[in-house]
């Protein structure tokens, strides 16, 4: 019996031990290099940084970053990095890192030297790379590169819509690896407008800069890139003293490409903003290393490009708002109420009555659902009750709108159910194909403003009449952009449904995926019912000519991914104008 019970005692004792270690080898954190190019000074480092930081602390496992800064704006050569090896190697061992995350051209250059000794056979992310065709060696299979698309040809563009006399633009760009690469990519971007003449401007100090932006002639604008040109004299300036000190005395006005410089003197432009790079950094690791994030993560997609102004700045060089690209954001300034709705106070008793309607609506929910509490089966039947009145509300609001076109009612319907569709065979969450058959009906709510005498035409119309009727995509805008979260992408899909996938499209010439996904499928199935449709300028088309017109177009009017679903399933679409005919 002894025997016996010490055998027991041993094999429980084994058991015991065998768990414990599991249990602790499943606690094993995932352990990330976070390899930056600059310093913690520099802003946009720090902003990728936030956005690593904001989507691990959301990750299902336990992450552990190592967070080491090149500061290759003060020092970058190639004794630095023989040396800045020798202390990662002795800081690290070889196999303490499961994954590398590299800010920047200059990090990135580091590890295709050094990343096979230091780091072998683990995946690297690399974001905010400038370099479109980086010498990747033998990285190549395990990297995967984010690239900081400055967009050169849309600011330039602003610049040129902003200021009509343009003729000169000076570049302020330092000899730094990024900065080359940029100035290469925006003298070739530059090509593109012959009227313009650029002058770069890169050997000249801080004060000496600021002296010639004092001096610049009415008929230029000066962009800024990087501007540290004083290193080899001990002097370095952070981005917020380079922006403020050479926009001080600048006669001109300077646009940048980046975020981190607005709020000190500089204009704006159209941003990128390295945050949302942080946050992809780590979102691309995370099937790599096998963690999920739980969570979504604060001001990302949303907040991943944009146009962006100084109010300050926008009044000193008298520019009107009116100008500005619509969607715009401002900072430093208060936002005018009767500025933002100044084109729908005509229409606003329509959108009060059905806002009113909503808000009676949710607070007889409320009170059911007090009365309801312990009932949980008719709170939830209460709940799509109240969905359904409010999609009642927006499509009767379609229709009106629709009619007033010279359109049915059906249209709206049919194309709400039709843009459920396609979300769904896409592979949108069921949250978003159905918001999107809730919202869809609102996309032409802009016509309101629009005169019937154009909207009923029977004819060609007029480019002047086609300007007019081009605005009914700002006003839808106007109208819905002032609600929540709902309204605001019904506020999106109405501002971008006349967008087009090759950038040739309205108001804002949006290209690929810089449209709302909800306004691309939208557009197809508005165009789809609208061609398949009997309208006062044109009869239906026969379903073989709308095909061959959807050929045609993917990967041109329409996303061409979207497209090809729609053809696929053509048939079901059909179906749908079957069951709700004019």
């Amino acid at each position: 019996m002894r025997y016996i019970l010490s055998i027991l005692l041993v094999f429980f004792s084994l058991y015991s031990s065998v768990s414990c270690a599991q249990s602790i080898g499943t606690k094993k954190p995932i352990n990330i290099l976070v390899l930056h190019s600059y310093s913690p000074s520099y802003e946009w480092t720090m902003n990728i940084e936030k956005g690593i930081q904001n989507t691990i602390i959301n990750a299902d496992k336990n992450i552990r970053l190592s967070i080491e800064y090149m500061d290759s704006k003060r020092i970058d050569n190639e004794q630095y990095h023989v040396e800045y090896k020798r202390y990662l190697s002795s800081k690290y061992t070889t196999n303490y890192f499961d994954a590398v995350i590299a800010s920047d051209d200059n990090a990135l250059n580091f590890l295709t030297t050094n990343a096979n000794n230091l780091y072998p056979d683990i995946p690297i992310v690399a974001v905010g790379i400038n370099n479109l065709s980086p010498d990747l060696g033998t990285l190549k299979k395990r990297l995967t590169l984010y690239y900081e698309r400055d967009h050169i040809a849309k600011n330039l563009e602003l610049a040129r819509s902003l200021f009509p006399q343009v003729k000169t633009i000076y570049l302020l760009s330092d000899n730094s690896l990024t900065s080359q690469l940029i100035r290469k990519h925006f003298l070739s971007e530059a090509d593109k407008f012959p009227q313009l003449t650029v002058q770069i401007i890169s050997d000249k100090s801080l004060e000496e800069a600021t002296s010639f932006l004092s001096r610049a002639p009415s008929d230029s604008v000066a962009f800024l890139t990087h501007y540290n040109t004083e290193l080899d004299k001990g002097r370095y300036y952070d981005y917020a003293a380079i922006a403020s000190v050479l926009s001080e005395n600048s006669t001109i006005p300077i646009f940048v490409f980046w975020e981190h410089y607005i709020g000190y003197g500089v204009l704006g432009g159209y941003v990128n903003r390295s945050y949302s790079l942080g946050v992809q950094s780590v979102l691309s690791l995370t099937q790599k290393l096998n963690f999920t994030v739980t969570e979504k993560v604060s001001d990302f997609p949303s907040g991943w490009e944009g146009y962006l102004f100084d109010s300050s700045v926008v009044e000193r060089f008298h520019l009107k708002r009116q100008k500005l690209p619509h969607a715009s954001s401002i900072v430093n300034g208060p936002s005018s109420y009767l500025f933002e709705n100044r084109n729908i106070i005509t229409v606003s008793a329509l959108l009060v009555i059905m806002m009113l309607g909503i808000i009676i609506t949710q607070y007889i929910a409320i009170l059911r659902k007090k009365e309801l509490n312990g009932n949980k089966s008719h709170i939830l039947a209460l709940q799509k009750k109240t969905l359904t009145v409010q999609k009642e509300m927006i499509e009767v609001l379609g229709e009106a709108i629709e009619t007033r076109s010279g359109e049915t009612g059906s249209h709206v319907r049919r194309v709400a159910k039709m843009s459920h569709l396609l979300g769904k065979i896409y592979g949108l969450p069921s949250t978003e194909y159905e918001l999107i058959e809730v919202i869809s009906p609102m996309h032409d709510v802009g016509k309101i403003g629009i005169s019937e005498a154009i909207l009923d035409k029977p004819g060609k119309l007029t480019q002047d009449e086609r300007k007019i009727i081009e605005q009914h995509t700002v006003l839808g805008y106007q109208l819905l952009s002032t609600g929540g979260e709902i309204m605001q992408s019904a506020a999106r899909i109405a501002l971008e449904h006349h967008e087009r996938w090759d950038g040739k499209g309205y108001p804002n010439q949006l290209v690929a995926d810089e449209i709302y996904i909800f306004a691309r499928i939208t557009a197809i199935t508005d165009v789809f019912d609208a061609l398949m449709s009997k309208r006062c300028y044109k009869e239906p088309w026969p379903l073989d000519k709308v095909i061959i017109l959807f050929e045609k177009e993917c990967g041109k009017q329409f996303d061409p991914d979207l497209c090809r679903l729609f053809l696929n399933n053509i048939q079901k679409f059909v179906d749908i104008r079957k069951d709700y005919p004019d």
